[in-house]
């Protein structure tokens, strides 16, 4: 259990600091190129550091859309979340970036800054649980990517449950037909396991450090 007080990694895009020192990684998604500092890049995730140890020029290739990547590179240079500005400051835009950052991290097996993430969404959430908005392509795509039982299933069926409303099925961000079966078999269970227990952890309340898991052994 971390108990460790943790603090709103969200910060201004302004307030980003996109200058490093030491050799610079390349990272190519989707046509466009970012730069890390190898020091902040070696030991966070297997595909990276057999990257690095082949000392090859190619860049990193990541199928992801570049503006996640762009947090995701900020992240590990500085453990900050620059998604905080004035048009998408507290709207389910913000809350839709920080999910599919999560996604990447997971993808990544980057600890590190899985556990930045899951803390940025906790304070999202607990600062603007009106904008607690997930489109169903989002859910799909979480559920296409990940196993059952994973982090970011589970945030997903805790975000619904705490802060779902019958009115999402009447937008066309939020469509039946394009969630899959196994989210509404997370989310029947999650509610009953809410009624089992008389106390349960709510995201409006519980620490930004919920999430957190233990590094593992390539981890910083």
């Amino acid at each position: 259990m971390f108990t460790t007080p943790v603090k709103d990694p969200r910060v201004s895009e302004d307030n980003a600091n996109t200058s490093f020192r030491g050799r610079a990684i390349e990272i190519l998604a989707r046509g466009e190129y970012f730069h890390v500092a190898e020091e902040q890049i070696k030991g966070r995730s297997k595909l990276f550091d057999d990257m690095i140890n082949r000392q090859t020029r190619e860049p990193i290739t990541l199928d992801h859309d570049p503006d996640i990547v762009q947090l995701y590179v900020n992240l590990m240079n500085d453990n900050i979340i620059p998604v905080i500005d004035s048009a998408s400051s507290g709207t389910s835009e913000e809350f839709h970036k920080l999910m599919h950052l999560l996604l990447l991290t997971e993808k990544l097996n980057d600890v590190m800054a899985r556990n930045i993430t899951t803390a940025g969404i906790v304070a999202f959430l607990q600062t603007n649980p009106d904008n607690a908005f997930i489109y169903s392509t989002t859910i799909r795509r979480i559920y296409d990517c990940t196993n059952a039982g994973n982090i970011c299933r589970e945030i997903v069926i805790h975000v619904v449950r705490e802060f779902g409303s019958s009115s999402w099925y009447g937008t066309c961000a939020f469509s039946l037909g394009s969630v899959p079966a196994a989210f509404f078999q997370d989310l029947s269970i999650a509610f009953m396991e809410l009624r089992d227990h008389e106390t349960s952890h709510t995201l409006r309340t519980c620490p930004l450090n919920y999430y957190y898991t233990e590094a593992e052994g390539n981890q910083k």
